[in-house]
């Protein structure tokens, strides 16, 4: 642990000292992007062909393809159309395959993968982090300060797309096991040093392993260096991260924040609620999904979105421009191919599952045509003026939604019921903002309930009218109704701050059954 925390000190001092300049880091994008499909090869020249198990080769092998016949069809059909043409030899790997919950079934063929199956047996984790565990306690990732350094050049095109390179920077982003101090080393790397890392994890929360608080309090001492000491602050009480905001604006007009996306919504409606203005803050959000409602509660106060889309392990995959809906990111496809597969939802819809493959040697997983539990639309943008677009990525994803449905108290339906409830319906009808509000599923005297959790802090109303409201909403589509008769009995409102998870997030749903209980946050 003292070896990996000198190495990401000596890394983050010479990260802030010689930032990447714009110059060389669009060359290098536009170098990548120039060479992704012999990248491709390469990639398969280094880490699939020489090992046997590796779940690329055994799919491969069993397809009958070799390394000329991918060869040709690049040439034929560049780097997408070979991806699908595999894909339809049967070379991908859906979500539930390569979780390990169900053998990978090609024709009489079975195999049987782990997360762990498709590490870079090249790659050197320097340091270990972990993702914010969206539906689960996250996962842990190897980080190797290589790798980082090659995606500061990336983070500056996309800071400077929206005019922020060399802004006033802060975090809120939780400490260790979070991914946060890769963030905090990218942007140093890129010219926006922070000047403040809020977590909404306490560094010294007693129920974490004593080596990762050891390594938070090691943070501590990192001001050495110049990484800036986390503070505790929990999304219900963002008011040091407000004035920290207000403060930057008047020294430069413009700012950062880097933080989860209900933690900044849930600043941007109390700056709403005081009459505080943000122009010129961009908030750079991720971990959550971004909706309608949460981009209308920050630009009522003045703040743009910068919408990141990133998933564990491959990092940052895509980022919004000014120019186009912040739902809706530009791919970031220099470092990465993704296509489509058709294939039906836990509750029999077809959707298009989006398969990702890697192109950088240094990167801790090997992808060909791997699910991650998303799925949505990929479109064609020529003709954005961004400085993204202008650099040639002009795919975008649009609906992006999570293939995992939501199960609670006996009940399924899909994940997006309880989001457009959560965050447009309730607070258009009774007020508050998206994260005022939030269904729980947890255990209560032995039984399964589900619950609407409503923030105290807005006041006496119509509890009868809000369970109302919910039930109206479920029963307009079959799954809903089912959930509605089997919640009937149970579905009860919950005058309390809303759940976060482990990772400081605050999702629409969030299931405690079988869960430690977290205390709400006061």
């Amino acid at each position: 642990m003292v070896g990996q925390g000198w190495r990401l000190a000596r890394t983050y001092r010479d990260l802030s000292r010689h930032p990447v300049g714009l110059d060389e880091a669009m060359w290098h994008v536009t170098e990548q992007r120039a060479a992704r499909t012999e990248r491709l090869v390469v990639q398969l020249d280094q880490q699939v062909w020489p090992f046997i198990d590796s779940p690329t080769r055994r799919l491969l092998s069993w397809a009958g393809v070799e390394r000329g016949d991918i060869v040709a069809l690049l040439a034929d059909g560049g780097l997408e159309g070979a991806l699908e043409s595999l894909r339809d030899q049967g070379v991908y790997v859906a979500y539930e395959e390569y979780l390990g919950t169900v053998p990978a079934i090609r024709g009489s063929a079975s195999f049987d993968f782990r997360p762990d199956d498709f590490r870079n047996r090249l790659f050197k984790a320097d340091y270990m982090t972990s993702s914010g565990g969206t539906r689960s306690g996250g996962t842990t990732t190897g980080s190797n300060l290589t790798h980082l350094r090659s995606q500061c050049g990336p983070r500056l095109v996309q800071l400077a797309t929206w005019d922020i390179d060399g802004a006033p920077t802060a975090l809120w982003r939780p400490v260790f096991p979070g991914s946060a101090i890769t963030s905090v080393l990218q942007l140093a790397g890129a010219g926006n040093r922070p000047e403040r890392w809020f977590s909404q994890v306490d560094p010294r929360e007693r129920a974490m392993a004593p080596h990762k608080r050891l390594a938070n309090r090691g943070l501590g001492f990192a001001g050495v260096v110049g990484i800036p000491r986390p503070r505790h602050v929990p999304m219900s009480a963002p008011e040091p991260v407000l004035a920290w905001v207000e403060d930057a604006l008047r020294r430069e007009g413009r700012a950062l924040l880097q933080g989860l996306t209900s933690s900044v919504t849930r600043l941007g409606a109390m700056a709403g609620e005081r009459g505080v203005r943000l122009d010129g803050l961009v908030g750079s959000l991720s971990g959550e999904p971004l909706t309608p409602a949460k981009v209308a509660v920050l630009a009522s106060a003045g703040a743009r979105v910068a919408n990141s889309y990133a998933f564990s392990p491959l990092g940052r995959a895509g980022f919004s421009c000014p120019f186009g809906e912040p739902e809706e990111p530009h791919l970031w496809d220099s470092e990465r191919a993704v296509v489509t597969r058709r294939r039906p939802r836990a509750d029999g819809v077809e959707v298009d599952a989006f398969c990702w493959t890697t192109l950088v040697s240094d990167a801790p997983a090997v992808w060909l045509n791997v699910e991650n539990d998303d799925y949505g639309v990929l479109a064609r943008d020529d003709d954005c003026s961004c400085l993204m677009g202008r650099l040639g990525f002009s795919t975008r994803f649009r609906q992006i939604r999570s293939l995992s449905k939501v199960v609670a108290g006996g009940g399924t339906l899909p994940g997006e019921v309880l989001q457009r409830l959560a965050e447009e319906e309730l607070p258009r009808r009774f007020g508050g903002s998206p994260t005022d509000y939030q269904f729980v599923e947890e255990e209560v005297d032995g039984s399964t309930v589900v619950s609407v959790r409503v923030d105290p802090r807005l006041g006496s109303m119509d509890e009868g009218a809000v369970l109302e409201a919910v039930s109206q909403t479920l029963v307009r589509s079959e799954e809903g109704m089912l959930a509605e008769r089997l919640w009937s009995s149970t579905l009860r409102l919950v005058r309390t701050t809303p759940v976060t998870t482990a990772g400081g997030k605050m999702l629409p749903f969030e299931s405690l059954v079988g869960a430690r209980r977290p205390v709400p946050e006061r």
